[in-house]
């Protein structure tokens, strides 16, 4: 169950953007990261979500967090979509320049996981 220390160690990783709770206490996380990176830009971006997932979920086990940790970013796109619409989300992040990941991700979500009509694709 969600406790308000890990709301601390998330505000303390501004590469948290949300933190979300499965009614089984399952916690998955959003990280600033993309969610699809470029062919040429994996490589960096497994190692930097490596990273941070690491760091932050080695805090969360500090703080008493003892159930499974999903990294949203390392999910098919229709698991993050499930996550984002039927999860709690026990954490948001304040600043403003994370919601354009965010949003994208909940407009993913509402869409059932299906690319938007308007879109051409």
């Amino acid at each position: 169950m969600w406790d308000e220390t890990y709301t601390s160690v998330c505000r303390h990783h501004p590469d948290v953007i949300a933190a979300f709770e499965s009614p089984y206490g399952r916690l998955a996380l959003l990280l600033r990261h993309t969610l699809i990176p470029l062919p040429e830009d994996r490589a960096r971006w497994l190692d930097d979500t490596r990273r941070v997932a690491r760091a932050v979920v080695a805090n969360l086990r500090s703080a008493g967090l003892v159930d499974d940790v999903t990294i949203l970013q390392w999910q098919p796109l229709r698991q993050v979509a499930h996550v984002m619409r039927r999860w709690d989300c026990c954490y948001e992040s304040d600043t403003a320049g994370d919601a354009e990941l965010g949003d994208d991700a909940s407009a993913f979500a509402l869409t059932d996981g299906s690319r938007n009509a308007s879109s051409g694709s």
